[in-house]
């Protein structure tokens, strides 16, 4: 049962008024840091994509990417930014999402927290696939917990893969400013 279920109007109008601002922002440095690690080619699934900043990445190191998103503006913009590159985007309720099974050399989920991804990500990629995860800790003065990730919890779901980088560190909110610890994971499934 998905935790939560998103308003696509909230986002749509989300983007719409701080586009400049994401536009602004800057490809994830954990992806930056560790794009060594993407192969040459393959595919790849982008979850909660926003305006594609991660996705243009990957699709320009040569990986076919899905961009999924609940807000159909943002995949627009991402859709007239791709100029060629082979970035699909799809505007999805990643609540209640579906992936075909070892369909994925890498996935990607960036700052959205829906439990129910866990399990149908370790489903859909193939032996050997990464997938980059990170996202803020729960708090003392988190509002909705289920937004947040506990302590361990990570690591606990993806127990059994290779562990190619673990960080807990402080993060500043982007929104409010505040501090807070979030968790960074890149894990490869094993090829068995």
């Amino acid at each position: 049962m998905p935790s939560h279920s998103p308003d696509p109007r909230k986002w749509n109008a989300h983007y719409q008024k701080h586009l400049q601002e994401w536009l602004a922002n800057p490809v994830r440095p954990l992806l930056e840091e560790y794009a060594f690690l993407l192969p040459s080619k393959g595919r790849a699934f982008v979850a909660a994509a926003g305006i594609g900043k991660n996705a243009h990445f990957l699709a320009s190191h040569g990986l076919h990417v899905i961009a999924a998103d609940i807000s159909f503006v943002a995949m627009k913009i991402a859709r007239q930014r791709a100029r060629g590159l082979p970035l699909f985007p799809v505007v999805m309720d990643l609540s209640r999402a579906w992936l075909p099974p070892r369909a994925f050399e890498v996935i990607l989920n960036f700052y959205f927290l829906e439990r129910s991804l866990f399990p149908l990500y370790q489903q859909a990629l193939i032996p050997g696939g990464i997938l980059f995860i990170e996202t803020f800790l729960n708090a003392a003065d988190s509002k909705d917990a289920s937004h947040y990730l506990n302590e361990g919890e990570l690591l606990a779901a993806w127990e059994g893969y290779e562990i190619l980088h673990h960080r807990i560190y402080r993060r500043t909110k982007r929104v409010t400013q505040s501090k807070r610890l979030s968790e960074q994971l890149i894990v490869r499934k094993p090829k068995r």
